[in-house]
This record gives C-alpha cells, sequence and structure tokens, in this order.
C-alpha cells in the first residue's frame, strides 16, 4: 500500500518548520565537495514541498540562509545563491501546479541582483495562490530581526502611526 494511504490525514501538522543544517558536513562526510550536499539539499526541499502540499500541510517553512551564513567563504556563498535562483526557477512550475504561495522571512534586499530578481519575479507569480503557504528564511537572524523591528517601530512613531508611550 503506498504510503500516502497509510497516513492518518487528520494527524498532519498545520505547519513544518525546517532548518537546512548539515548538508555540507553530509558531503565531506562522503568525499565529496560541500557544494554536492547543498545540491543534495536542494533535491531533498523538492521532494518536501510537493509532499508537504499534496498531504496538505498548511505552512512550510524552510530556514534555508542565515544572517551568519555571509561569514562562509565567498565562493560558498556565491555558490549557494546560484543554487537558490537556479533552484527557484526550476521548482516555480511544481509551486504553480500545487497553488503554493511563497513569503520570504528575512531580508532579501541585501542579496545578490540575480537572486533577488528570481525570488521577487517568484514572488510576484504566486502571489494570488491559496495553497499551502512556503516561507522560505533567507538572510535571517535573532539580531537582524530585532534590528528591523525596532527600526519599524521608529519610523512608525515618528511617522504618527503609533504612540511611543
Amino acid at each position: 500500500m503506498p504510503y500516502r494511504e497509510q497516513i492518518d490525514k487528520s494527524r498532519i501538522p498545520a505547519h513544518v518548520a525546517i532548518i537546512m543544517d548539515g548538508n555540507g558536513r553530509w558531503a565531506k562526510q562522503r568525499g565529496q565537495a560541500r557544494s554536492f550536499g547543498h545540491q543534495a539539499g536542494a533535491e531533498t526541499v523538492h521532494i518536501i514541498a510537493e509532499e508537504a502540499a499534496r498531504l496538505g500541510v498548511k505552512y512550510l517553512t524552510l530556514y534555508t540562509f542565515s544572517t551568519e551564513n555571509w561569514n562562509r567563504p565567498q565562493h560558498e556563498v556565491n555558490v549557494l545563491m546560484h543554487l537558490f535562483a537556479k533552484t527557484f526557477i526550476d521548482e516555480l512550475p511544481l509551486l504553480k501546479r500545487e497553488n503554493v504561495r511563497v513569503v520570504f522571512l528575512g531580508d532579501i534586499s541585501a542579496l545578490p541582483k540575480k537572486t533577488r530578481d528570481v525570488f521577487e519575479r517568484g514572488l510576484a507569480e504566486c502571489a494570488d495562490h491559496t495553497g499551502m503557504t512556503l516561507a522560505l528564511a533567507v538572510n535571517y537572524g535573532a539580531r537582524a530581526e530585532i534590528t528591523r523591528a525596532v527600526r519599524q517601530i521608529a519610523l512608525d512613531a515618528a511617522a504618527g502611526k503609533i504612540d511611543p508611550a
């Protein structure tokens, strides 16, 4: 019997979050370059996203690239940015077919233009979708999020939108 028929649909979680960590170590343990692990992780994401959407998960959050990841060697950061853009382009047909809405957590404005442009295109193309929400945490971090929130509060207070008290 296929595994989908064995799953109790009433027990599917509404939100699944995955921290994508260890792909580089996984590759190194197998004598491969770190980029091999990142590529394998991207292929796994495809399977996870497709199955989550089909099983009725409402929200899938993937923690993909934290602010601390900018400290990696520049070549590895470049590989990751290229992989993000390529994977996102490759996944757009799936996202459309499965009616997946995409949102980003973090600050994509700091990403390379090509990667940012691909992400913004995907946001626009999936904006009216009503199925599962795929939240991609990119360039996120606790300090960065607190700083961004405090800045927004200060701007709102200065504009008279909120009372500083």
